[in-house]
């Protein structure tokens, strides 16, 4: 079970102060599910979970095991820039798979990321 650096709703709360303290617009939790499992069974209050009806904070709180599961982030993603040029490049490739008459389909894509304002997200999480 992952070891939290601070209460889990102290840090919530501080992630979500630093970025509407940085000025983000909308801000929203993202986090993996064993993270949401611990906050939801984590108490704010003795009556009140950290993470409730998909909330934290009163935030919305993504859940996706994209997310490795020691960090929650907050953040105002309309500050997170993403730019994608070309198309998706797609190749067949049927030498790997030969001898078992199979075929490999390779996808590209050309993507950048960039961060318009660092203020406007906040990382904490567990050890």
């Amino acid at each position: 079970m992952p070891v939290w650096n601070s209460a889990p709703w102290a840090q919530a709360s501080d992630l979500l102060r630093a970025v509407q303290e940085g000025n983000a617009a909308d801000p929203v939790f993202i986090l993996s599910p064993l993270m949401a499992h611990v906050l939801r069974t984590t108490f704010e209050t003795t009556v009140e979970r950290v993470l409730k009806d998909g909330q934290i904070a009163d935030q919305p709180a993504l859940i996706t095991p994209a997310m490795p599961d020691t960090d929650l982030i907050c953040g105002g993603f309309s500050d997170l820039i993403i730019g994608q040029w070309g198309g998706l490049d797609l190749r067949v490739d049927p030498a790997p798979g030969a001898a078992s008459d199979t075929v490999t389909l390779r996808a590209f894509a050309d993507v950048a990321f960039l961060v318009r304002r660092l203020s406007s997200f906040a990382l904490g999480g567990v050890e």
